[in-house]
């Protein structure tokens, strides 16, 4: 399947143009550039001295709060619309857990975090004590905000509830964590203790301007800032972080001292270089796309060709008024594709990037309702174009409504692995015909995870008593591992089938419908400096044959030499993906392929990252089953 030594061959094309200014603005290997310095308020734990050099398992007993929870809560089927609502409380799980490799849910209840096998209908706790939570690109990780509205600090735990580590211990507000798609680094919001995350206007723009965006590195625990601001979001290239800049200008209305509106959202490479502003707010009284008091909320489609954002208004005719814009990522000044009002997540992208859930907290609603009933769910596509009225006037909205469009008292939303579904959070005994002209009077009180169509009305209830306003994950099941004969460990999705070992041990596993394969195997000792000039086709000739684009390598932050390809395959057929390479523990070099089509690529990219990562893994003492280098 590969050779063990061969000259590297020649990239036949080289692309120009918008891959000139790719290169420009998300370089991000040159380690001679430093992050700026941290403010010395904020504390990185670093690594503990002893390094664990034992091999992983996945399948190992859960911590001491995970046992705490299992499988009672079963899913049921939507409510007769003509039946009276139960009164009586969902029972909350109490048993022991079994380990889950299927797909599982993740969110809140009473503060802990639950993973839910949805096949089982089993749980586990994973973690106590948390306020947000975000998966890494293969779901075998979890970045946690621990504390409280004063003080909170980002802590990782394994899929498997091990390894329950603290990252920062300081008297700050840590917030919004994003993963980095290979896994190696999270980007995430600091503030002072005295000044909270908010998810309405002007509380966030408190946060905002006080808080530093900060780049943590978990190969070494080197940290820096980025700037100051809030809202981070890694792109799925692993080569751009976006995010919201702090508010410069002091609103009026308000009598204190500290800036509250306009801004930009602004994009850096991973180094912090290279910052551009994506789309700005120059204030409410101006004319023209730039007008605005705040933008927001930044969240990369799953190519990362786009990136989009919410643009907050102000009020207007006693509304707080939101328009929602994507734009290409390179380019910026998005156009709308959504409008409504109060303060609205992230936007949430189908994994196919063709669809988006829209969750709006309408703080401000006019008819005085609050809990659940100021809440809802919008769900479109971003194809074709509709209209709109806001009140400033008619305006034209890029994409249409899946279905009814609208989904009322509906707080979060996870999409399926698969995209075909996803769950979101309602209100205590729902029911499809509750009317939405009166309020339902359950104020903050735990609500129900429902399987849903986005388009229909939601079918089935999957799990109760989540808490209020919780995130919602819904992570594909764990990756398998496979151990070859020369020690290295490939990771590879659950459902695809490994095939069987080649001549010089490399271990490759395929796609259960074609087009995909990860292969890894271990090859000749080369020195790091040669890296570099080794081409995929001289290391997997026979899964891809000639190269039509060879991107310049990555250096990776634990040294190894990450490198995106277009080409053919040995049949003709065009493929793109990534190779990896790196040293092994014996002193040899392990090479490791993600390939698939040329048109699945951009969506598949965060999951190749994280298995290449997860090839030859070395565990640091303390993030046993975690950390993937």
């Amino acid at each position: 399947m590969f050779r063990r030594l061969s000259a590297p061959r020649r990239s036949t094309a080289r692309a120009v143009g918008l891959f000139i200014a790719y290169g420009l603005l998300t370089a991000c290997g040159a380690a001679s550039i430093p992050l700026a310095p941290l403010p010395p308020e904020i504390t990185v734990i670093p690594l503990p001295s002893a390094v664990a050099d034992a091999t992983p398992t996945p399948d190992s007993a859960p911590t001491a709060a995970a046992e705490r929870t299992a499988a009672v809560d079963q899913p049921t089927a939507a409510p007769d619309p003509a039946a009276t609502p139960a009164a009586t409380p969902l029972p909350v799980p109490t048993a022991a857990p079994v380990i889950s490799s299927a797909e599982e849910v993740l969110f809140l209840r009473g503060g802990e975090l639950v993973a839910r096998d949805l096949a089982a209908a089993s749980e586990r706790v994973l973690a106590t004590d948390v306020r947000e939570f975000a998966a890494s690109a293969d779901g075998r990780a979890i970045a946690l905000i621990r504390g409280d509205t004063s003080r909170s600090d980002v802590w990782l735990v394994g899929r498997d509830g091990q390894g329950l580590t603290p990252l920062t211990d300081d008297p700050r507000v840590e917030a919004t964590p994003s993963w980095a798609p290979d896994g190696m680094a999270l980007v995430f919001a600091s503030a002072p203790g005295d000044v909270g995350y908010a998810t309405t206007w002007p509380g966030w723009s408190r946060f905002c301007g006080a808080a530093e965006v900060v780049l943590l590195t978990l190969t070494d625990r080197s940290a820096g800032a980025l700037g100051r601001g809030c809202d981070p979001a890694f792109s799925p290239d692993g080569r751009r972080i976006a995010f919201a800049s702090a508010p410069t200008t002091v609103d009026e209305l308000y009598a204190e001292p500290q800036p509250l509106t306009q801004n930009t959202i602004t994009i850096v490479n991973r180094r912090g270089q290279n910052g551009w502003a994506f789309a700005r707010a120059v204030g409410a009284d101006v004319s023209g796309s730039d007008a605005g008091l705040l933008v927001y909320a930044p969240s990369w489609s799953p190519d990362g060709a786009q990136l989009a954002y919410h643009r907050y208004l102000g009020v207007q005719i006693e509304t707080d008024v939101i328009i929602s814009e994507i734009g290409a990522s390179f380019v910026g000044r998005g156009a709308a594709y959504a409008a409504g009002a109060g303060w609205w997540r992230p936007a949430s992208f189908r994994p196919d990037g063709a669809a988006v859930l829209l969750v709006e907290d309408n703080f401000g609603d006019a008819r005085g309702f609050g809990g659940y009933d100021q809440w809802r769910v919008e769900a479109l596509t971003l194809a074709g174009t509709r209209e709109t009225f806001v009140p400033s006037g008619p305006l034209t909205l890029i994409g249409t409504a899946l279905g009814d469009g609208l989904l009322e008292r509906a707080q979060s939303v996870g999409w399926s692995p698969a995209g075909d579904e996803a769950l979101v959070l309602l209100p205590p005994d729902w029911n499809p015909d509750l009317p939405t002209s009166e309020p339902l009077g359950v104020g903050d009180a735990p609500g129900e995870l429902w399987r849903w169509q986005p388009g229909a009305a939601p079918q089935r209830r999957e799990v109760g008593a989540v808490d209020f306003a919780s995130p919602i994950a819904w992570l594909p099941a764990t990756p398998r591992v496979e151990v070859g004969a020369g020690g290295y460990r490939l990771w590879y999705p659950a459902d695809w089938q490994l095939a069987p070992a080649g001549e010089f041990e490399e271990r490759t596993a395929l796609a259960p419908a074609g087009g995909a394969l990860i292969s890894a195997a271990p090859y000749a000792a080369l020195p790091a400096a040669d890296w570099r000039s080794h081409s995929v086709t001289s290391m997997f000739p026979t899964f891809v044959g000639e190269i039509d684009r060879e991107d310049e390598a990555i250096v990776w932050p634990d040294g190894s030499v990450y490198r995106e390809f277009l080409g053919r395959g040995a049949d003709g057929a065009s493929v793109a993906g990534a190779t990896r390479i790196r040293s092994g523990r014996d002193g040899s070099t392990i090479v490791a392929l993600y390939r698939t089509t040329p048109e699945r690529w951009g969506v598949e990219r965060a999951r190749a990252q994280a298995l290449l990562a997860a090839v030859d893994q070395v565990q640091v003492v303390g993030l046993r089953h975690l950390v993937r280098w």
